[in-house]
């Protein structure tokens, strides 16, 4: 099994980025890429997609964001340093695919 560098502090880091999200979204805060620029950014919807994971209603969660699938692998390279295949071209094509994604969703939105 592999060693992950610095757990401790990846894990920590996950618990401060996990309660900042709970806490914006108890103030209902708007996101600021629409609230400051009038369109919405690429993540948009990926909160309320989340949510309706919660509740299994994963055709709403694909709705609201579809690229919300790809949150939780891009968690497993944040916590692997990048290194999930043990092959650096198939790593970066994961998430060259997953940011195309993204892109790609983002654009449609706009149009």
């Amino acid at each position: 099994m592999r060693r992950i560098k610095e757990l401790k502090n990846k894990l920590m880091l996950t618990a401060v980025y996990i309660v900042f999200l709970l806490i914006f979204w108890g103030l209902k805060l708007p996101c600021i890429y629409k609230h400051f620029l009038g369109i919405e950014c690429l993540g948009c919807g990926m909160s309320r997609a989340y949510f309706s994971v919660l509740k299994f209603d994963f055709a709403a969660a694909f709705n609201y964001h579809p690229m919300f699938w790809s949150v939780p692998i891009a968690y497993i390279f944040f916590l692997f340093d990048g290194k999930v295949f043990g092959k650096k071209c198939l790593d970066y094509a994961v998430l060259i695919l997953i940011a195309l994604g993204f892109l790609i969703n983002w654009i449609a939105k706009l149009w």
